[in-house]
């Protein structure tokens, strides 16, 4: 079962699951935090979140609109946690597809299944907090638009730890348990 770490009735959890479940709340948070700080801020004519995937949209007068990232962070964090935890996450079957017969690599495999799926969480906010921002800077002209480069290793980043990252640990646990 994959609750939060640390809380009642949850099974006891490895130091990194903890700080990369606590980096995504920080995230979380700080992204309110700064829409909030950023919004009181905001000049009373504003790009529309729209502007930063097309430039030369109108301005349009600043609203709760802006809030459209943050409350998209959550639901997408709170909708792929769930999906990791429905076909990902769940009870590792011995012996299929080389997978540990032992306890202590049942284990290690399903503490790295939810170590790249909080590490994979962590981009995916930084992804939104990269268009809040940016959005940020847009209504204050102090850019153009998104930094695509950015953007793009960020999704990379995603990639990288749900294909490669995860295969190479996994045969790692799955070698260690041979030896």
């Amino acid at each position: 079962m994959m609750g939060f770490p640390g809380a009642a009735g949850s099974p006891k959890t490895s130091l990194t699951i903890r700080v990369l479940f606590g980096a995504n709340l920080i995230l979380l948070a700080m992204a309110w935090v700064l829409s909030i700080y950023a919004y009181a801020r905001l000049p009373e004519d504003v790009p529309s979140w729209l502007a930063l995937w097309k430039s030369g949209l109108p301005l349009a007068k600043r609203s709760l609109g802006y809030f459209v990232y943050p409350v998209s962070q959550i639901v997408f964090f709170l909708a792929l946690l769930g999906l990791a935890k429905e076909f990902f996450l769940k009870e590792p079957k011995p012996g299929a597809e080389g997978l540990p017969l032992d306890t202590e690599g049942s284990r290690r495999l399903r503490t790295l299944k939810r170590e790249v799926v909080y590490l994979a969480l962590i981009f995916v906010n930084l992804v939104f907090i990269h268009l809040q921002t940016s959005l940020t800077l847009l209504a204050h002209q102090a850019v153009t638009g998104f930094n695509r480069y950015y953007l793009a290793m960020l999704l990379v980043m995603i990639v990288f730890i749900a294909g490669p990252y995860f295969r190479i640990r996994r045969k790692i646990i799955c070698t260690e348990r041979d030896r």
